[in-house]
């Protein structure tokens, strides 16, 4: 959960390296893996069919339509050419103009196609993309902690403030309580004073 916020938050910080693996990955790359199939099956010429069909869907912004064109593509390929459908799927939810788009999902077909350890262009693009996802989330991760931190410090500035504020109130108290004292010292000698003239006066008489 924790992971998931913080990409949400920092979406701004992963959105331009999105644009940038989608814009060299899925704009031309895709094409380069079709010549892999030398005898294509009628399975693998109806998976290539629903993987194009994926990529104009994903090109006219209709997201959902991709995402059923490529599961229709990744249901018909055989186990051995699943890897194409896993990356792209990556790349639906990937893709920077996706209303709906999930670098979580994004991340998680990434990593499944890593798990494979296979030497396919799928395979060295697919964990390319995910090198570069996982260093924006660490980048957001410390960004976060930063903000954090900033943020506690400003709540310690505003409570030191706070406190000096008082400190100051209760001075400004103290002074004019500290007056009031002085002025009626003052005026007690002065009745003292009134006092004492009117004793000797009667002791002179």
């Amino acid at each position: 959960m924790g992971g998931k916020r913080i990409i949400q938050r920092y979406k701004n910080i992963i959105y331009p390296a999105c644009c940038l693996i989608t814009a060299l990955l899925f704009a031309g790359c895709q094409h380069d893996y079709y010549p892999q199939f030398t005898v294509e099956t009628v399975e693998e010429q109806a998976a290539k069919a629903a993987l194009k069909k994926a990529e104009d869907y994903a090109s006219k912004g209709e997201f959902k339509a991709a995402l059923d064109e490529n599961k229709i593509a990744y249901e018909t390929f055989p186990p051995q050419f699943k890897q194409e459908a896993i990356f792209q799927k990556g790349l639906l939810y990937l893709h920077p103009d996706n209303p709906k788009k999930n670098y979580e999902r994004a991340m998680a077909c990434f990593e499944l196609i890593e798990m494979e350890k296979s030497h396919t262009m799928i395979a060295h693009n697919s964990g390319l993309t995910l090198s570069v996802l996982k260093e924006s989330c660490s980048f957001a991760k410390k960004a976060n902690a930063n903000k954090r931190t900033n943020k506690i410090n400003k709540r310690k500035i505003a409570v030191d403030k706070n406190k000096i504020n008082a400190l100051i109130s209760e001075q400004s108290k103290l002074k004019k309580y500290i007056k009031k004292l002085r002025q009626q010292i003052k005026q007690l000698k002065e009745v003292d004073l009134s006092s004492g003239k009117g004793i000797q006066g009667v002791l002179n008489e």
